[in-house]
Formats: C-alpha cells, structure tokens, sequence
C-alpha cells in the first residue's frame, strides 16, 4: 500500500521537482518508483564481458590469489551476474589464514580502475600512441627484438614461473642481461645473501611467529609493508592473549616511531644503520655470560672465532655507537635467552642501508645462539614445493652481466618492462628517462606508469583477477605452499596475459617456447599435483617445514663499516613505505590513499599531499610549523613538500613517505605529491644494489612560508 501511495504521488511531477527530489535522494531515480524497481539494485547495469553466463542476481566464490603484493595471499572472490564485487581472505591459505590486508582488499579497484590501458598500444612518436590489434602488436613485438643487439629484461617478479618465463626468453635471444625482483634495490637481497652465506640456501627465512614467546625486530616494518606483516598481525591475538598465562612480548628496534614500534610493546630507539653493532652487543652478552645453545659447536662452523669477535662489543662500547643504553642491551639479551622460543626479525627496510648484509647475517647469528634454527617458536629454514622443470632451458649466455645501477644511458638497443617502473621506483630515477627514450621499449604493463609512458610498444596484462597463474608467495611461511591465480571475471578489455604475449612472440621468432598458452607452461610444471583440486581449494599446503641444511657458518671475520651516507646535508632522509603502498599500485586507488592519511591523522582532502616527517626541535631549528613548505635537497636535485612535526623522530632524521610523487599512472596518482627516490644519491652498498637509506640532504624553508 505505501509503495501504491508514493508511485501515485510522484507520477505526475514535473522534470524540474523531479531532479529536486532526486537530489534530496542523493541520486536515487524516481523513474525506478515508477517502473516497480523496488527489488533491483542498480538502476542501469551497463553488460559486462562474461555476464551472459549468469542468471539475474546468481553469485558465486572465485578462489585465486592476491596481486597487490608479493605475498601473494589466498583469496576469496564474491562474483554476482559476472562482476567481481568483493575480495576477502582464503581461510586454508598459509600466509593471511582467512585475514587479508588493506591493499588486498581494494584489489577490486584494480580491476575496475578507469585508467587502465585497454588495448594494444603503439607509439609513433613517444607519448603519442595509436591502438593496434593484438596479431600487428606481437608482429612488431618480434621484429624489433630480431633487429636488436642488446636487450635488456626487467622482471618485477621474485619468484614463480611467469619469472622464469621470463628469464627462459632472455637466455633464448642471448642476452644475458635479465634482471628480477632479486636485483632491485630496496628488496630482500641482503637477506638472501646472508642466509646463503650462513646456511648455503638462498632464500628468506621462514618465521613460527605464532610458538614464539619473544619477537625481536631490528628495525622490520613487522604491522606496515614487510612480507611478514599479515601474518604477524594473524598471529598478534594469540601470541599476546590466547593463552592466560603466558603472553609474548614484540620489541621493535628502529631509529624513529614508526607504526610498527606503536604497536610493538616495546620501543628501543636506535642510530639509523646501527643493527649489525647492537646485534653484535647482544652477541657478546649472551656467550660471556653462558646463554647460548649448549650444542652449538655441533650444529655450526666458526663459533670461537664469532666469540673473539663479539668480545670486542661489550654493552658500553656498542652504546657509544648505537645510542642504545647499555643496560637495555643487557636486559634484551637476557629476555632473548629466558624466554625462549624467540625470534629475531630483519626485513628490506632493516637492510635499506649500504650495511644491509650484515644486518642480516648478525641478526641469523643472534637466531642460532638462542637455538632458535629449525625449532618452533623459531626461524626456519624453508622447505620449497617441489615443481617439475621446462624441457631445454637454455644456459646463461656468455657476456657480462651489468649491475642494474650500471646499466648505461646510451648502450641497450632495447628493453623489455614486466611489472618495473625503474623512472619510478629507483634511487636516482630521473636518469632513467633518457635511458628509456635512448632504447625501443616494450612494456606489458596494464597501466601507464611512467616508464610505460615512454614505451614504443605496450601490451597491456590483465589484471590479476583476469589471468591465470601460479602463485608462489614471497612470505615468511614456514609450510612449502603455493596456490594458483585463475580468471574470476572475464577480460573487461582487449588485454592479454603478458606471459601468453610473450610465448607469442618466442614462437614467432622461432625459439623452443613449445606451449600455445602460458597455462600450458604452468601445467607441464605441475604434473605432480591435482590441479583442479587446488583451484577448487584455492592453496596447496605441503607437510614437511624445514630444510635439512649443513652447519651454521658463523662469520669467523666481519669487518664492520660505518654505513655509507653521502651528500652534502647534515639531515638523514629516511624514506619509507607505508601500509598501503601496494608495490606502487596503491597511488592510484584513494581508498588507500585516504587510508593512509587517516593513519596519521591527517584529513582526507590532505591525504594525496606528500609531507616531510620532523622533530619539533628540527622544526624549531627550521623555524616552520606544520603544513610549511619546505625545500628538501640532495646532490641530484631537490623536492618541495609540506611540514608534518611529531614525535619520536631523532633530530638529524627527516622522513617522507614512499608511493606518491607519480607523473602518471593515472588520474587519482598522476601530480599528486612528491617522489623522494628523484633525490637520493645511487649508493652502491655491501649487497651490490642501491641503498634508499644512504643519502644526507639540506631542508630549507620555504620561499613563500611565513
């Protein structure tokens, strides 16, 4: 009777109190009351590619894995009429268990984001491009690879077969010049470095945070953007609350207050770059006192040479060096031994100095004296699932491989980009431009980020919710597991799999690619597991958790270095990511943006702005209040960006976050902000990669501040 009533009321008004009122409904069209659209949802539902398939209001669950990160978390995805609506987390998948965080959870704008390149793309000029078919793109592909000397591949991907696909295609052509995830700058390599040094395998160790009563994180971004957070976060409730009597303790080690160290229960402030000494500190207290595993000459090489080395830091020297009070160092030693199981945490922003491996190869150290390697509560030594291998993998071409800070301005004919933003995302990006425009670069990514926009040939991927793939997880986990990445909605556009792109133009050139699809390639390396039971599960968890790996070695010499920091300024600049930096993607979706100026209290309208991070006695010294302009220079060039002040930030440090500062990547990204990696110095450090946290600079004020 109301609904009669109120269609009889609105039948007759006129377009002029019709669009008044629709107003007042903030949008809701009153055609709907008249047309007896009370149960339908959406006035008009524009098609989408793949709805055919489905009923009015039929839904189904999509299980794939997450592409906002290099986790790669299991997921569930809610598809109603062919629309993916909403993502949540994968109860059976090892690394969130069910949970999921920001960046995967706003995955669905990746796929619906309005900027995506929608076709093939070639440019007659840079930054002019015209849409191409699909056969014409790969035609061109091939030709301009045939003509070329000297490729260059840059492969965003750690791990997983689309890498090696990737890599198979470089040793084809004969270049040896393929660089991964592993060769950036900023990533896990010093971790990776010191596990292969210590325990001959090449990996990131695997962390049993939910048996382990202390967690010690020397300078790990355990609740922000490391690999590890998900899980820590999944395991917060029961480390701290789930068993009455006991309850673990977090420390979080790092030179300012980070949210990490807010959430951690315990704060230790620290002299940036100064991990590797308090480690050693804390080393020496734990053997001059006897709290070390009382088998350990069994289970490691080179103890009595470690032993004379540490003797050289007692707590008061390694005071003096990293501000760290002698009798904190103490008491977290003694804390590390008693309340075992522990754990000792490193991660890429701990090792963001040119002293990164050391960081990291101390921090193992401290693991192996609390007896901590392959134990629960502990650091394991990973067990990797087991895969088949291609058929004819070619060997590494001859010829030097350049180091990626090395490549020259003038001397690569051609470039391949997957998932790389090098104008971006390195140290010094800014030399990257004439690098680019000096090559024929093809770029397979699905947006036009910065380094895409000076392509000569792009052929845009799908989104992750679109392809199919594996997906290996560059987590923490200590369970070999993996799971696979299949299509939950269909292609909304003219894109391809990048890695079907790539087997294209491999068979067009004639190289032994044997596959017609990139899910062909993805099967032959899984012959040993049901495949459609994992799609069906969503994840694959194997049993065995640990590696059986030869003794420890202990570094029987270890000469440490003062970190390297150059430039002319008497400030320290500490960039950073945040919780919502999405490997870069998340500038481009203001739900995250706007959630992160929430995290530090900054209003929505505000969130897009970059700000410069200080202490109120910087400030004061400055003479700039919050919300001042401020100049931030280097070497290379300089950044203007406004003043945010607050506490718990050493004085001589400036921090300023990562993610923003975009020249495209479109509209919600593109002008919004600074890019602090167009300043730092490209400092070379111990792992042979550039270091984010090496450059000193001059902050001035303002111009135009009052």
């Amino acid at each position: 009777m109301l609904w009669r009533r109120i269609k009889n009321k609105v039948e007759n008004i006129d377009t002029k109190k019709r669009r008044i009122i629709e107003s007042a409904l903030a949008g809701f069209p009153v055609s709907r009351i008249l047309n007896d659209e009370q149960f339908s949802l959406p006035y008009t539902k524009p098609p989408v590619p793949g709805g055919e398939d489905f009923y009015l209001g039929e839904e189904k669950i999509v299980k794939t894995s997450c592409g906002q990160c290099h986790v790669g978390c299991g997921i569930d995805v809610r598809v109603v009429e062919g629309r993916a609506v909403k993502i949540s987390g994968n109860p059976i998948s090892t690394p969130n268990r069910g949970v999921l965080g920001p960046k995967g959870l706003t995955g669905i704008f990746t796929l619906y984001d309005p900027d995506r390149i929608k076709n093939p793309l070639i440019a007659r000029t840079k930054r002019e491009f015209k849409d191409i078919g699909w056969d014409e793109a790969i035609e061109e592909a091939a030709k301009a690879i045939s003509k070329a000397k000297r490729i260059a591949i840059l492969c965003g991907r750690p791990i997983g077969f689309s890498r090696d696909l990737f890599e198979r295609f470089a040793y084809s052509i004969g270049t040896p010049l393929f660089y991964d995830y592993y060769d950036k700058s900023y990533s896990t390599k010093a971790l990776k470095m010191a596990m292969k040094e210590a325990t001959g395998v090449e990996d990131i160790p695997g962390y049993d945070f939910e048996n382990s009563n202390y967690i010690l994180s020397l300078g790990a971004a355990l609740f922000e953007s490391t690999c590890h957070g998900l899980r820590l976060s999944r395991a917060s409730y029961k480390i701290k609350h789930g068993t009455p009597t006991i309850r673990a303790k977090v420390v979080q080690v790092e030179p300012f207050l980070s949210l990490t160290s807010k959430q951690a229960d315990e704060w230790i402030k620290i002299r940036p770059g100064k991990y590797d000494i308090l480690a050693l500190g804390i080393a020496n207290v734990l053997i001059s006192e006897g709290l070390y595993y009382k088998d350990i000459k069994n289970i490691s090489e080179g103890f009595d040479e470690f032993s004379k080395i540490v003797s050289n830091y007692s707590p008061k020297i390694v005071e003096k060096e990293t501000g760290v009070p002698d009798r904190d160092i103490v008491r977290i030693a003694k804390e590390l031994w008693f309340s075992r199981p522990s754990v000792i945490v490193t991660d890429e922003r701990s090792t963001s100095t040119t002293n990164g491996f050391k960081i990291a190869y101390t921090a193992l150290c401290l693991s192996v004296l609390v007896g901590g390697i392959n134990q629960p509560g502990g650091l394991y030594i990973r067990q990797h699932p087991k895969f088949k291998d291609w058929e004819n993998n070619p060997e590494v071409p001859k010829g030097e491989k350049i180091p990626f800070y090395n490549i020259p301005e003038s001397d690569i004919d051609l470039i391949i980009l997957y998932y790389w933003n090098p104008l971006y995302s390195e140290p010094a990006c800014l030399r990257w431009e004439r690098i680019l425009k000096n090559s024929f670069v093809i770029s397979f990514s699905p947006f036009m980020d910065e380094s895409t926009a000076l392509a000569d040939l792009i052929l845009p991927d799908h989104t992750f919710l679109e392809r199919f793939e594996d997906t290996q997880t560059h987590s923490s986990v200590i369970n070999p597991s993996f799971g696979i990445r299949q299509p939950v909605v269909a292609p909304l556009y003219n894109t391809q799999n990048a890695c079907d792109s790539l087997i294209k133009i491999a068979r067009k050139l004639g190289l032994d690619f044997p596959w017609e699809n990139f899910e062909e390639a993805v099967k032959e390396r899984l012959k040993d597991y049901d495949i459609e039971e994992i799609k069906e599960k969503g994840w694959f968890e194997g049993e065995d958790i640990a590696v059986k790996t030869p003794k420890f070695l202990f570094p029987k010499k270890l000469a440490l270095e003062e970190p390297k920091w150059e430039g002319e300024g008497d400030i320290y600049l500490l960039p950073y990511k945040s919780i919502t930096y999405a490997e870069g993607s998340g500038a481009n979706i203001p739900y995250l943006q706007e959630l992160g100026g929430m995290l530090r209290k900054i209003p929505s309208y505000k969130s897009y702005m970059s700000f410069l991070e200080i202490s109120p006695e910087l400030a004061e010294k400055l003479d700039v209040k919050d919300g001042d302009k401020v100049i931030v220079e280097s070497q290379i060039g300089e950044i203007e960006v406004a003043v945010i002040i607050r506490e718990g930030i050493p004085s001589d440090c400036a921090l300023i976050e990562l993610g923003k500062g975009h020249k495209e990547y479109g509209r919600f990204a593109k002008d919004k902000g600074v890019n602090p990696r167009e300043i730092l110095l490209p400092v070379v450090g111990d792992t042979d990669n550039l270091s984010h946290w090496a450059t000193k600079v001059k902050i001035k004020k303002h111009r135009g501040a009052k």
